[in-house]
């Protein structure tokens, strides 16, 4: 079975999400060190803007056609107003992206502000880095 770019971000997505909230207990627990749920976190992140961007591509490239296939039916006046739609919904894309990045760094300093109030040391803090 083959699966669309944007269905493989959604689960990336929901990956994402899952490391987010298990993660900071097994480090609590002793079963990972910060460090390795810092890099996996990262990691899934990487991968995540991986399929983002295919996504676009993918999304970007079927409305291209659908904008050809237009033009060749209803006329070239067709073109911009479908290139218009193209660039408001890749400005929406980036636009959720930057909010995914916005909501993990709160959630990574959520998380250990959550570890600190448990008196846990924490001797590797995430990087600024690992979040981009």
């Amino acid at each position: 079975m083959t699966y669309t770019a944007k269905q493989k971000l959604d689960e990336c997505l929901d990956e994402l999400g899952w490391r987010r909230a298990v993660y900071p207990r097994r480090v609590l627990d002793g079963v990972m060190t910060q460090a390795e749920a810092d890099r996996k976190i990262s990691l899934q992140l990487a991968i995540t803007a991986d399929y983002r961007r295919l996504a676009a591509a993918e999304h970007a490239g079927t409305t291209l056609f659908a904008a050809r296939d237009v033009a060749n039916d209803r006329g070239p006046e067709q073109i911009g107003q479908v290139a218009e739609r193209v660039l408001s919904a890749t400005l929406a894309e980036l636009e959720q992206e930057a909010n995914l990045l916005r909501d993990a760094a709160v959630n990574t300093e959520a998380a250990l502000a959550r570890v600190r109030r448990l008196g846990v040391e924490i001797h590797n803090p995430p990087s600024k880095v690992a979040a981009e």
